[in-house]
């Protein structure tokens, strides 16, 4: 006998001893699927157990669409929501978005909380602008605390609630530029800024001398949407609507409130034709009566700076 048979058969020996000590079932390795049978690419990664100990979905394909290539990217260990997270964002985001106007509009409900509002946000505005309210109420002979009360209800209308991040936030960039494009869309009688003045009432009290002229619509809605510009535009319309109302019968015996409001519901309602229609109708004191512009306003100013 040869060396080498001698030395094979000596080796065979020994392993079949050691075979006899191990359980059958350990002694024939498992069957692995092959390409074919997973109809994937193999990326030659280690397999994790054996198809007899892993659950199946009908019995005969061990690695399902469903556990392990529902996406490529469920192989990149270090994706994170699969490298596409835009979906849940989007989802996030409208979650958070509906709930911000959900919140503004349930304030609408409550008045104590919508004055609530009026006063973080308006408040603040009015106590920012002071100086240059003051400024143009002696430049235009008004009352600064008229200009005070347009600027503390209109600054916290519900579009520009609506447009900030977090309800103690005050309205800036994203709530001014969403009204400069909606003045862009909607024309000339979008209401904007913080007075939440039209356009065309703006450019039509700058042709009468009433403010500043701008150079165009881009100057104007700017300075629309400024705080401190806005005020010369309130203390301007109001200058406007008080030289109307003195000429109007009767405007001279009411008293300097009765006065103050009705200036306020000319404001709300602009020296239009169909205010003055209902004013005629209505009669002076009838319209203070009637509108409650004046009791949002100056009522509601007064309660705020008596805080």
């Amino acid at each position: 006998m040869r060396a080498a048979d001698a030395f094979e058969r000596a080796d065979t020996t020994a392993v079949q001893q050691l075979l006899g000590r191990v359980p059958g079932w350990m002694q024939t390795p498992p069957t692995l699927p092959s390409r074919k049978t997973l109809n994937r690419t193999v990326l030659n990664a280690r397999l994790p157990a054996p198809p007899s100990l892993l659950p199946t979905d009908n019995g005969t394909n061990w690695l399902t669409d469903q556990i392990l290539f529902s996406n490529s990217q469920s192989l990149n260990r270090y994706s994170y929501t699969y490298n596409n997270p835009i979906p849940y964002l989007i989802i996030l985001g409208g979650a958070y978005l509906g709930g911000r106007v959900g919140y503004e509009f349930a304030t609408l409900l409550f008045p104590s909380s919508d004055n609530a509002r009026r006063d973080r946000i308006g408040g603040q505005l009015v106590m920012n602008v002071t100086h240059v309210i003051q400024e143009q109420a002696d430049l235009h002979s008004v009352d600064p605390i008229l200009i005070a009360a347009v600027l503390r209800l209109e600054s916290a209308a519900i579009e520009r609630r609506l447009l900030t991040l977090w309800p103690t936030m005050q309205p800036g960039f994203i709530a001014n530029t969403a009204e400069f494009l909606q003045s862009y869309i909607q024309g000339d009688t979008a209401s904007i800024g913080p007075a939440q003045m039209q356009l065309r009432r703006a450019r039509e009290l700058e042709e009468m001398g009433y403010v500043t002229t701008r150079n165009n619509d881009y100057q104007r809605r700017l300075d629309l949407l400024n705080e401190a510009t806005s005020v010369e535009y309130v203390a301007g319309m109001l200058h406007y609507l008080s030289d109307q109302l003195n000429n109007s019968t009767g405007y001279n015996n009411l008293t300097s409130e009765q006065q103050q409001r009705l200036l306020l519901i000319a404001y709300n309602w602009g020296w239009t034709d169909r205010f003055q229609q209902e004013l005629q109708m209505r009669g002076l004191i009838g319209m203070i009566e009637w509108w409650p512009y004046d009791n949002q306003t100056l009522d509601e100013y007064l309660r705020w700076s008596e805080e």
